[in-house]
């Protein structure tokens, strides 16, 4: 148990230990100060069961019989239970006794019994005495009390008394033997004595007190080791003597460099042992400092005018046994400039000693001009390709690196069979041979077989003419014929087998004499000779619409629905509104334009603050393009977004509105320079009407002209044809969210409960994203690319999305200060931002344009006579600020014809630094490539610098990379001579006669020859395939998406037939819940109102009066009344009266005409208000008779009710008399009609005409029916 069970130490920092004894199966749950037994299953053990014992009665009737101690143990080191019928000492009777004894451990095991016999008979004396006594007492005591008991029991043998007991038990006893004698006598007065002895015993058990030293510490600079005399310990003892017995190792000993544990053995006189064990380690102290290797001084030539260079250099080789090394003191870093002259750049390094040491080097910058000393020869001119590399540009018919080599192309020519050898025009390196007849190949080495090179198609076998090596004919297979098997016979001719007009396509290439017919008009079958049934017949068309059969489509039809329906099949009564800015899609105020109802895109131009998809973003740095005001010549910048931009992130657009006379990209041309970019001028654009002004327009995402009408008064819309007026009377927005009136039109500012357009959508969520990793601010010497972490953000919705982003990672950064900016949106359009800034100076670096993705060159494989190529658009970036596309030969998605066409971009920026991008796109007929090719050494070197065994196997080369050319015999020695760079690589002699290949963006490799995988992972969403096109990539998008990255729904959905009806907000029936999403992903505002088809329509007939719009709103309906109108049905007026320009004619004979005027009134909901400002010509708010001259005067009245304001401004032009109507002539001047009508004044359907009154001419409203006034606007 001793070794299983004992303290370790005072604080228990040792997990616990489950042990097994070695000679049980008894378990120990050890920890540092305790051991548990966990269970035990031995029983205990009897080490000295006694033998068989014999007494002798000496007096009286019994006997005290005595015995050893039985000893017994327990596995697990407790103590033990005994349990004997009998006890040593105990008075035994004359007989035989048999003794049993079992002993039982703590857990309840007990031990096989003990069992002995005791066989008491008759002697001459009973011996009463004990055994002799034995007592220890402790060191430095003198005696002891010792107590004994008679082994007679006198109570038994009453006839035996104790006479006499030379000592008592109990007494003391001193150290040392005493012998004890006792005396007894019977009643027969017969004596027995018998004696024994008690010895008292100093024992000592207490070890010696040790002394022991702690770790000793040695050091040393031999690393094999050192001598070490450490302090030896020292021991005392209660007995005042000790003794020391082993030591090892002793003092002066050799110890090795590391821990060496030290033990120490004292003893006492009684044997009692102590140890002391200690370690002694021996360290080696560094005292040498690191070794340090510099690079050697450095020497740069730069050109003279150059006052520093950056320099770099390996940092110094440091080596140090005692590891690691710290520098402590470095002059200069590597990449620093220096100026000219000599610099000394110094290093310190410590290790961990402290020992410091140093080295250095100079660095020397020169000036010089590396072509002074013009090693070139022949008149070859130097010139620098580095600052301290020069390379010869040799002239005509010298090479070599001081370009002194004469070359003769046909030196050492090739050319057999008396063939000629022909130098290549402007080279003295290329020849050719001019073969005699019957000898080919481009040595004329090949005898001729003139089928080789000859003309048969469509698989026409050449025949050799067997009397004529130059000629052949060719033997032609079924369905072809003509001197080449060239003509293919036709399926479709001489007499065309389609009937009733059906062209004919010849199929013949599939199989000799087959053809497709193509039906036109209303036929179908084979040969069109089936009539397609009129769809008409059935009458689809509902509530009085007119069929009418399309022609185009035989099997469909067209409804023309009277006033009232409308639908496919005129099953729905609500008009339908085919312009896109009908659905409100433009955020926050912006203003919505489409060019005609039926367009189906739109562009959003924002307010001010705002930006991205609709105008929902905020505006944030890298967004609005704005900022910068790339609208030239006083032109107008307004953000905008066009609906046929990417619905994932936001391009940042802008729309330019251009002062008078100008036009064109960002308003730069003057109008009176490019009259035919004068959109306004442009008669095939709609003027604008009712006396709008037309303004020339340029869109930055479509990158066209266009013009917009600026309207006057109550006209609105694309032309101004549309009377409006102030569409907040409606009280449009709901939810307590404010009306803002605009151009027409109205914005409702929700309160931050609600949101949507009229405010009427709950808003549940008013958290912005948290953005989580927003980069911090960055700066760099020089303009190049940044690569950063895009930021991230989280949401309490669970939902976020990035709606835009300034700027990629891995972007060019040109000279000066750029932010950054990210957007991040949640499901409730709640926004949040991320913005850094990066900084970047241009440190005297000349200006320059870095054009990013320039395509290498193109080859695509078709079997048509065109394919149509895409590429990656190059972009331009430049170091002095804006770049601009200045002209483009072709773009993306263009028709190449087969063969090799150059495709050109050119960039300029603003300080007319220019800079080209160009690549050919080769279209050429599929091939496999295959070719069987003889092992004929010929060589032939083509124009990748590989020299090909023979013709055969460059042919197969160049069908694979059909830029290949080829020149007769083994390469050029000039590496540089065919630019073996491939694609946009620029071929640098280098100083070994050697080559180096300055690669494009996109390209790495010796040769250029690797592009960058721009595919993996795959950028492309929705399924999309990307396609790498060497310095961008193209997606490939599924049929119902498109984009850039294929993230653009295009709403194409394949429905089923099956009719399980919706109704939309629409009014709309749907077929099923899949036509309703195609129809949703058009018009995202859309929702289904109820499961089944759509119930009455709220808004036929029209419910909103004075011109207003019926707009369905969850089954009920809200008017959106026109400028001037309010009330839920509109029927509240507020307008102008008698508020219009006039013409009055000046009679001939007078200077002032007498002008009579109607003073205008304005009516708010019901209430005529006269004027209480006025201004222009305008004297009075009374008078009404002026007398005006020739000319025009503007009068302005202005009107205010219980907050509302109104101003009337109208003109009065005085000039000539009247003529009639129609043209009139002026001298030699020809006018068209007056237009005074132009624009209509009169609303709601009015029919204007003009009449003179009181010498002028006005205007009169005939009103349709239900309204009346003078411009019919009172119901």
């Amino acid at each position: 148990m001793s070794t299983l069970c004992h303290p370790l130490s005072t604080v228990d920092t040792m997990p616990p230990v489950l042990r097994q004894s070695a000679t049980s199966s008894v378990f120990y749950y050890i920890n540092s100060q305790h051991c548990h037994m966990l269970f035990d299953n031995d029983p205990p053990f009897i080490v000295n069961c006694p033998d068989p014992i014999q007494a002798s009665l000496n007096l009286g009737a019994s006997v005290s019989v005595t015995w050893p101690t039985i000893l017994a143990f327990d596995n697990s080191g407790d103590p033990v239970t005994e349990d004997c019928s009998h006890q040593s000492g105990q008075l035994f009777q004359f007989g035989q006794t048999v003794v049993t004894c079992t002993y039982r451990d703590p857990t309840g095991n007990r031990s096989p019994p003990c069992i002995f016999s005791i066989l008491v008979t008759v002697g001459p004396v009973v011996q009463c005495c004990p055994n002799d006594i034995t007592q220890e007492i402790p060191f430095g005591q003198t005696g002891a009390n010792v107590p004994y008991v008679l082994q007679c029991n006198l109570d038994l043998n009453p006839d035996v008394q104790i006479i006499s007991s030379s000592r008592q038990s109990g007494e003391r006893f001193p150290v040392g033997e005493t012998v004890v004698t006792i005396t007894l006598q019977d009643t027969d007065n017969f004596r027995a004595s018998c004696s024994f002895t008690i010895d008292i015993v100093q024992v000592d058990r207490i070890s010696p007190v040790i002394n022991c030293p702690g770790l000793f510490v040695q050091e040393t600079t031999v690393t094999t080791g050192t001598v070490v005399n450490f302090p030896e310990p020292t021991a005392t003892d209660n007995s005042g003597s000790v003794s020391l017995v082993s030591r090892v190792p002793v003092p002066g000993s050799v110890f090795t460099v590391g821990d060496t544990p030290v033990t120490y053995i004292f003893e006492d006189p009684s044997r009692n042992q102590a140890t002391c064990r200690f370690i002694v380690s021996v360290i080696v102290v560094d005292t040498d400092p690191p070794m340090l290797l510099c690079p050697g001084d450095i020497t740069i030539a730069v050109l003279i005018g150059v006052r520093s260079v950056r320099v770099d250099w390996l940092l110094p080789i440091v080596s140090d046994p005692s590891q690691p090394v710290t520098l402590v003191r470095a002059s200069h870093n590597p990449g620093e400039e220096f100026l000219v002259g000599t610099t000394t750049v110094d290093y310190a390094y410590s290790d961990a000693r402290s020992n410091t040491g140093t080295c250095s080097f100079d660095v020397t910058i020169i000036e010089e001009n590396p072509c002074s000393l013009d090693l070139c020869r022949n008149g070859g001119t130097c010139v620098t390709i580095e600052i301290d590399v020069t390379g010869c540009i040799c002239p005509r018919c010298f090479t070599g690196e001081f370009c002194q080599i004469p070359v003769d192309a046909c030196t050492g020519n090739m050319c057999s069979f008396g063939s000629t050898c022909l130098a290549v025009p402007g080279s003295c390196q290329q020849y050719t041979c001019q073969c005699s007849e019957c000898f080919t190949g481009p040595f004329c080495n090949i005898a001729g077989d003139v089928c080789a090179w000859s003309d048969c198609q469509n698989g026409g076998i050449c025949q050799p003419d067997l009397f004529d090596c130059t000629r052949y004919t060719c033997q032609c297979p079924t369905c072809f014929s003509g001197e080449f098997c060239q003509i293919r016979a036709s399926g479709c001719s001489p007499i065309n087998p389609c009937a009733n007009g059906g062209v004919c396509t010849d199929l013949s290439n599939i199989e000799c004499g087959a053809f497709r017919c193509d039906c036109v008009g209303c036929f179908s079958g084979f040969a069109c000779g089936t009539a397609i049934p009129n769809p008409c017949y059935q009458q689809p068309c509902r509530n009085g619409g007119t069929c009418t059969r399309n022609i185009q489509f035989c099997a469909s039809y067209t409804c023309r629905c009277l006033p009232g329906f409308s639908g496919d099949d005129c099953q729905s009564g609500s008009e339908v509104l085919f312009n896109p800015c009908n659905s409100f899609p433009c955020r926050n105020g912006a203003t919505c334009v489409s060019e005609d109802s039926s367009d189906l895109y739109y562009t959003c131009v924002c307010s001010s603050g705002f930006s991205g998809i609709n105008c929902n973003m905020i505006v944030v740095p890298g967004a609005d393009l704005c900022l910068g005001n790339p609208c030239r010549n006083r032109g107008t910048c307004f953000v905008s977004y066009h609906s046929g931009s990417t619905s994932v992130f936001y391009t940042p657009q802008y729309i330019c509105l251009c002062a008078d006379g100008f036009t064109g990209t960002d308003c730069q041309l003057l109008v009176s320079s490019f009259p035919s970019q004068n959109i306004c001028a442009t008669t095939a654009i709609g003027s604008c009407q009712n006396g709008g002004v037309c303004v020339n327009t340029y869109n930055s995402f479509s990158r066209e002209e266009s013009y917009i009408c600026e309207c006057l008064g109550l006209a609105n819309g694309q032309n101004c044809k549309i009377f409006v007026t102030d569409a907040c009377l409606s009280s449009p927005c709901l939810n307590s969210g404010t009306c803002v009136s605009q151009n027409g039109g109205f914005t409702c500012i929700c309160n931050p409960a609600f949101q949507g357009t009229f405010c009427q959508i709950i808003r549940f969520d008013n958290q912005p994203p948290v953005i989580i990793n927003c980069p911090d601010d960055t700066s760099r010497d020089v303009p190049s690319p940044i690569f950063f972490t895009p930021p991230q953000a989280t949401d309490n919705s669970g939902y976020v999305r990035l709606v835009f982003m300034s700027h990629r990672p891995g972007d060019l950064f040109t000279a000066g200060t750029t932010i950054v900016s990210y957007v991040f949106a949640d499901a409730a359009n709640n926004q949040n931002q991320c913005s850094f800034v990066v900084s970047i100076e241009n440190n005297g670096l000349p200006p320059f344009i870095r054009i990013s993705n320039c395509p290498g060159d193109i080859v695509v494989r078709t079997n048509a006579a065109s394919a149509n190529v895409m590429f990656g658009t190059p972009t331009g970036s430049s170091s002095e600020g804006d770049v601009f596309l200045a002209s483009q030969s072709h773009r993306s998605g263009d028709s190449f014809s087969l063969g090799s066409t150059a495709v050109v971009y050119n960039f300029v920026d603003t300080s007319g630094n220019r800079a080209t991008c160009s690549f050919e796109v080769t279209v050429i007929i599929s091939d496999n490539c295959d070719r069987v090719c003889s092992q004929q050494f010929v060589p032939v070197c083509g124009s990748d610098l590989i020299t090909y065994s023979n013709l055969c196997t460059f042919e197969e080369a160049r069908c694979r990379n059909p830029i290949l050319t080829f020149v007769s015999g083994v390469c050029d020695p000039d590496p540089c001579s065919s630019n073996p760079c491939q694609p946009g690589g620029t071929c640098v002699l280098n100083a070994f006669g050697g080559f180096l290949c300055l690669c494009t963006q996109g390209r790495t490799g010796s040769r250029c020859e690797s592009v960058i995988p721009l595919c993996s992972p795959n950028p492309c969403l929705n399924g999309g395939t990307c396609f790498d096109l060497v310095q961008t990539f193209f997606c490939q998008c599924p049929a119902d998406t498109s984009g850039d990255i294929c993230e653009i729904d295009n709403c194409d959905r394949v429905c089923s037939q099956q009719f399980e009806p919706v109704c939309g907000s629409d009014g709309m029936t749907y077929s099923n819940r899949c036509t309703f999403q195609e129809a949703q992903c058009r018009n995202p505002i859309l929702t289904i109102v109820s499961s089944g088809a759509c119930q009455q329509d709220p808004c036929s007939p029209n419910p909103c009066q004075a011109g207003g719009t019926c707009v369905r709103n969850d089954g009920d309906f809200l008017c959106l009344c026109t400028q001037g109108r309010t009330g839920s049905r509109c029927e509240n007026g507020q307008g102008l009266v008698n508020c219009q320009d006039r013409f009055v004619f000046l009679d001939s004979a007078v200077r002032f005409q007498e002008v009579i005027i109607v003073i205008p009134t304005a009516t708010f909901n019901g209430i005529v208000v006269p004027p209480n400002d006025f201004g222009g010509t305008a004297t009075s708010l009374s008078r009404t008779v002026y007398f005006l001259e020739e000319g025009q005067h503007q009068f302005i009245f202005r009107y205010e009710l219980a907050g509302n304001t109104a101003t009337c401004d109208f003109t009065i032009t005085v000039g000539d008399p009247p003529l009639p109507l129609g043209k009139r002539s002026v001298g030699e001047a020809t006018i068209d009609d007056l237009t005074i009508c132009d624009p209509n004044p009169c609303m709601n359907g009015g029919q204007c005409r003009p009449v003179y009154e009181l010498h002028s001419l006005i205007t009169e409203c005939e009103c349709p029916d239900g309204w009346s006034g003078d411009v019919c606007t009172t119901p």
